[in-house]
C-alpha cells in the first residue's frame, strides 16, 4: 500500500512543529554546539574552580539561540546545586533588581548546603525584596546582590534581553546598578548578559546612525554607559554553517523517525538544506520554521525527496518572515 503524509519519509509526524513548548531535556538533546559553546564551558569551569570571575555579553539576532544557551547554563547549575538566577531584563531598573533578589532568595532556599540560620547578607537581600520599588537605590542594591553572589559562589547571574530597557532614565539607572555590581563581584561569579546586536551598537557602544540621522536612543545614555568596559568577553553567535544546519535538522528528524536505516537528513538532500540555510542566513529558529513549511508541502505533494528545486518552489509560497537578502555563511 502506498504511504502518505509523513510516514512516507519514515516519520511519525512533522518534526519541526514544536518550537516553543520544548522541555530542557529536549533542548539539551537538540542543541547544536558551536565554537562559542566550548568557550562558555571553559569560562564556567574557571568560575566553578573560583579561579576567575566572568562577565560575558552574548549577542545575536532573534532566534539565534541566546535564551537557549542561558537555559543550558541554568540546567547545569541545577545539577551541581549551584545558585543560578535567570531573569529577563525589565523596562524598569527597580523591577529587575527586585526580581533578581527574589531569585537569590528562592535559589538559597533550594540549596542543600544552606545554613540553618539566615546570614546577614541574605537578610539584606530579603529586605530589598520587601522594599518599595521607588526606594531601591541601584548602587546599594548592587553591592547587596554582589555580596550574596560572592558568598554563594560558584554562582551564576543570567540577564536575558538587555534591549528590554528603552527609557533613558531607566537605562541610566540600570547602567549604574550593573557597574557597581560588576565591580563588586569576585572569583566564582559568572554574569551572562544577552542582547540584540542593534542594541549593543546603539546603546552600549553608541555607534548608531550616520551624522545627521535620528538616533534610536538619547545620546547621553551611550556616553555615560561604561558597561562595555566591565565585560570580559563579547560573544556573537555565528550563523549556522552548512554542516551545523544539517546536524540540527537531522536531530529533529531522529526524534520522529520510525525507520532506522534511512539517511539522517532524509527526505532532504544536502543541497536543499544548504539552500534553506542560506535563505534564512543561518538563523536556527528561522531554519526550523522554514523546514516545517517545506516538509509539510512535500508531504502534501507526495514528493519522494526534497531537493533544491523543490525548496525554490516552497520558498515562493513561504508565509513566514524571512531575513533580508541571503548571504553566504561560514
Amino acid at each position: 500500500m502506498e504511504k502518505s503524509g509523513y510516514e512516507r519519509y519514515g516519520l511519525m509526524g512533522n518534526p519541526f512543529r514544536d518550537l516553543a513548548s520544548e522541555t530542557i531535556e529536549a533542548i539539551e538533546l537538540l542543541h547544536v554546539k558551536q565554537s562559542l559553546d566550548q568557550d562558555l564551558t571553559t569560562m564556567a569551569g574557571e568560575v566553578r574552580e573560583k579561579i576567575n570571575k566572568s562577565v560575558i555579553l552574548l549577542m545575536g539576532g532573534h532566534g539565534m539561540g541566546k535564551t537557549e544557551r542561558l537555559m543550558l547554563i541554568q540546567n547545569e547549575c541545577g545539577k551541581n546545586d549551584e545558585l543560578c538566577v535567570f531573569r529577563n531584563v525589565s523596562a524598569m531598573c527597580a523591577q529587575t533588581v527586585q526580581s533578581l533578589c527574589e531569585g537569590i532568595v528562592d535559589g538559597y532556599k533550594k540549596q542543600k548546603k544552606k545554613k540553618l540560620l539566615t546570614p546577614k547578607w541574605m537578610a539584606k537581600v530579603n529586605g530589598l525584596v520587601k522594599r518599595s520599588k521607588r526606594s531601591v537605590d541601584p548602587e546599594n542594591a548592587a553591592r547587596t546582590i554582589a555580596e550574596a553572589l560572592n558568598h554563594m559562589a560558584p554562582s551564576f547571574l543570567l540577564l536575558n534581553d538587555l534591549q528590554g530597557l528603552r527609557d533613558a532614565k531607566e537605562t541610566e539607572a540600570f547602567n549604574t546598578f550593573m557597574n557597581s555590581l560588576l565591580n563588586a563581584i569576585g572569583p566564582g561569579v559568572m554574569v551572562v548578559i544577552t542582547c540584540e546586536m542593534d542594541y549593543f551598537r546603539d546603546v552600549i557602544c553608541g555607534e548608531a546612525g550616520e551624522p545627521g540621522e535620528p538616533r534610536a536612543y538619547d545620546d547621553f545614555i551611550s556616553k555615560k554607559n561604561a558597561l562595555k568596559d566591565r565585560i570580559n568577553r563579547q560573544m556573537i553567535i555565528p550563523p549556522l554553517s552548512k554542516n551545523e544546519a544539517m546536524l540540527m535538522v537531522a536531530k529533529r528528524l531522529l526524534v520522529k523517525r520510525l525507520v532506522d536505516d534511512l539517511p539522517s537528513i532524509y527526505p532532504f538532500s544536502e543541497g536543499a538544506l544548504d539552500r534553506m540555510n542560506k535563505a534564512v542566513q543561518g538563523n536556527p529558529r528561522q531554519l526550523l520554521k522554514l523546514s516545517d513549511h517545506v516538509i509539510e508541502m512535500a508531504a502534501k505533494a507526495r514528493a519522494v525527496q526534497v531537493d533544491e528545486e523543490f525548496v525554490e518552489s516552497a520558498l515562493s509560497t513561504y508565509p513566514g518572515t524571512m531575513p533580508g537578502a541571503a548571504v553566504p555563511v561560514h
